[in-house]
């Protein structure tokens, strides 16, 4: 249901990290990403942003983050269906072009429970890495021909035009919603002017004036569905797909040069 919002939002942290980035030699971004490894989300992010995922250099024979059997969080309706739990929690980085980075631990730490209380830390997993990272002359580090490698350029575009499609998949379908919100908003406001002068029989006044409320809450409800939340929704999506198309359009011409 929120495919769209997190596509967005992993594209717009990207877009943050590389206009901040400046001359730093290490970029780190950690914390909960609400995305799977293979999700559009994780995919964009990482194409966009040029990250690496500390947990993909250093595989830890633990990955889930989230939703793990044997955290007491987890209930046991999830954990029989994924008892390994689902990883969305990460440490992401970027060196510089003068810098060398390894990952030389990654780890889940805190995957015991608290002491005398057999209950663990948290819902979601501790992550733990270590990072070492040594100059190095520019020309020696395989960064630069990484990031500017056709074949990088080329899965970038491929992902972002999957995003593309997915807001526009996302634009028609409001365009659904807002069509049968306005339908469901007349029908209300026909029923309302139609039983408006009603005079209900002796006892029934209160739960018609209910009624009524009721009605005119509803019909209001739809109203704001099918206008503000509608509009708002839909420039949302379509500053963001404006942004990607514009993205997409400088790699092509970077493929080209």
């Amino acid at each position: 249901d929120y495919m769209t919002h997190r596509v967005i939002q992993a594209f717009d942290t990207a877009q943050f990290l590389e206009n901040t980035r400046g001359d730093c030699s290490l970029q780190v971004l950690a914390g909960d990403l609400n995305t799977e490894p293979g999700d559009l989300a994780y995919r964009v992010l990482l194409s966009t942003s040029k990250m690496k995922d500390a947990f993909q250099q250093k595989p830890s024979r633990f990955s889930g983050t989230h939703e793990y059997v044997y955290n007491t969080y987890t209930s046991g309706e999830i954990s029989s269906k994924k008892p390994e739990g689902i990883r969305i929690d990460y440490i992401l980085y970027r060196e510089s072009r003068d810098v060398e980075c390894t990952v030389d631990e990654y780890e889940l730490p805190l995957m015991d429970k608290i002491p005398e209380l057999e209950i663990s830390y948290s819902d979601h997993e501790a992550v733990h890495s270590i990072l070492t990272i040594k100059k190095v002359k520019s020309s020696s580090n395989g960064n630069s021909a990484t990031i500017n490698d056709k074949s990088v350029i080329k899965d970038n575009m491929k992902n972002l035009q999957e995003c593309v499609n997915t807001c526009n998949r996302s634009l028609k379908q409001l365009e659904s919603h807002r069509r049968s919100y306005t339908m469901m908003a007349i029908g209300l406001a026909v029923i309302l002017i139609n039983i408006v002068e009603i005079n209900p029989v002796y006892g029934f006044k209160t739960a018609y004036m209910i009624l009524k409320f009721l009605l005119v809450g509803l019909t209001l409800f739809f109203v704001f569905m099918a206008t503000l939340w509608n509009i708002m929704e839909k420039h949302g999506i379509l500053a963001g797909k404006l942004s990607m198309e514009l993205a997409l359009g400088n790699l092509e011409d970077e493929l080209k040069a």
